[in-house]
């Protein structure tokens, strides 16, 4: 391509995602990135371009890959700072796709009262505990359902569930979007079966005392899967599985992980938390094929149960199959899809201290851009306003740019033989050290462990770049034409 039409593509590439980041409705999530940081963010097209007379794509990304530093960072990130025992990172469009893997789905076992190294290299094909990634399967059902006439999500839930008669008004859409904050009474994960768990469910009201900063929770989203099953008269589970996971071509997704595929799942057991006296709590039965999730349990998850906000098990592949039934409006219409990344709650409240701050920014479900800092999120300021991240808290996370049609999906398992909360008390005991590596040292026993509570926070930065790239390999699509899918795997 000369240079004269090359420079006009660009140009006309970052006209395109310059207006796709201020497709939003909400007005201090625009203009969040300029057309000159579009054009540094892609300047190395320019480069490989310039260097390569006759681009091959393969040539092309294996350049931009190396360039941008992604490969050092996922290095650093399990080598040195430890965050996660292993990572596979899948990003790109719908014709070109990386897979990074790196690490250990397994470090250890406990045996004869004693941690013994017995490392299982990840896989591709590595099954990880989904979390709170499978409220992106509760929303996307909800909105099926819509999009079928059977809800309309402005109706109260109670018209739908009955049994949710102390929810009052409350919307579906109240809940969707964490606009309105719902608890029970009495904990979930502290029920003694799963009759008396669901019971404690029908008995969710209107939380008063909520922090309006962090809108986020389980909750509601439990609620929505009551409704699902009334309206379509089918367990969640099934539903799932029919309307979204065989129609994505998801086949390496499951509720319960069958035996034969076990040694396949990544291994999260021997997670711990420190109380405020410094003693280290760890879990030994959260085995693979268990989901971490109490509340999940309680439910019951081994009985075949779907909870509605947890509880699935999934593949790198398997998400990014998601993800393009997703950016091509498959699995929904266009009009569904774009909503599932519409900021709805974000904006200006009161904290604690009577101040006005930005609250967390959500979608249905999901995350979005935040236009606070402090607000970890996954979707960068260069992606477009309609982007959505899925966050898990066993490691997981998936991030779609539906506009841009490009997404990031990462697994890990980074509650095996980890510390992932410390009381407040105990803080002043935890280690850093000059790599970012942190482990906590209990002043009762002596006994040092990973402290990996930068997880969020840094696998951001993965995302980031992955993110970057999948934007570059686009532009790359149009310079050069492509037409046939290319995935390339990595190995580091």
């Amino acid at each position: 391509m000369e240079k004269t039409q090359l420079n006009s593509t660009i140009s006309s590439y970052i006209d395109t995602l310059y207006n796709n980041q201020n497709n939003t409705d909400t007005p201090h999530l625009r203009n969040m990135f300029s057309k000159e940081e579009y054009n540094e963010l892609l300047g190395d097209i320019v480069t490989v371009l310039n260097n390569n007379p006759n681009p091959d794509i393969n040539t092309c990304r294996a350049y931009l890959l190396e360039k941008s530093g992604i490969m050092e960072l996922i290095r650093e990130f399990i080598y040195e700072r430890r965050l996660t025992p292993g990572l596979v990172v899948s990003f790109g469009t719908e014709l070109n796709k990386d897979t990074i893997i790196c690490g250990n789905k397994q470090e250890v076992i406990y045996k004869d009262g004693q941690y013994i190294e017995d490392p299982i290299p990840m896989t591709e094909d590595t099954i990880f505990d989904l979390a709170s990634t499978s409220k992106l399967f509760t929303a996307i059902s909800i909105l099926k359902l819509c999009e079928a006439g059977l809800i309309d999500m402005y109706e109260p839930v109670r018209k739908y569930e009955p049994r949710f008669q102390n929810l009052g008004d409350i919307t579906i859409y109240d809940l969707l979007t964490f606009s309105v904050p719902v608890s029970s009474v009495g904990r979930i994960d502290t029920a003694k079966t799963n009759v008396e768990a669901q019971l404690r469910v029908f008995s969710l009201t209107k939380e008063e005392n909520h922090d309006p900063t962090f809108p986020y929770t389980d909750m509601g989203c439990i609620a929505l899967k009551y409704v699902i099953e009334s309206v379509s008269h089918m367990p969640l589970r099934e539903f799932i599985q029919e309307e979204i996971l065989d129609k994505c071509h998801m086949n390496s997704t499951f509720l319960n992980v069958p035996q034969d595929l076990i040694s396949k799942v990544a291994n999260e057991n021997y997670s711990s938390v420190v109380d405020a006296y410094g003693n280290i709590i760890t879990r030994y039965d959260n085995v693979p094929g268990t989901v971490h999730d109490t509340k999940t349990n309680a439910l019951g998850h081994s009985l075949g149960i779907a909870p509605g906000h947890a509880g699935f098990f999934s593949t790198a592949k398997d998400l990014q199959s998601l993800a393009a039934s997703l950016v091509n409006y498959d699995v929904l219409s266009k009009d569904k899809t774009l909503m599932l990344g519409q900021n709805v709650v974000g904006g200006l409240v009161k904290d604690s201290n009577g101040k006005y701050v930005f609250n967390c920014h959500h979608g249905l479900l999901t995350y979005v851009k935040q236009a606070d800092p402090f607000f970890l999120s996954t979707v960068q300021p260069f992606l477009s306003g309609k982007s959505f991240a899925c966050p898990g808290f066993a490691g997981t996370s998936l991030c779609v740019d539906p506009l841009n049609k490009v997404s990031t999906f990462i697994g890990a398992n980074r509650l095996h033989n980890r510390i992932h909360s410390v009381s407040g008390f105990q803080t002043d005991k935890i280690i850093k050290h000059d790599n970012g590596f942190r482990e906590y040292l209990s002043p009762l026993t002596g006994e040092r462990k990973i402290y990996s509570k930068t997880y969020s926070k840094d696998s951001a930065e993965i995302t980031k770049l992955a993110m970057k790239l999948a934007l570059q390999y686009r532009l790359l699509e149009q310079v050069i034409g492509q037409t046939k899918e290319k995935k390339l795997t990595y190995h580091i």
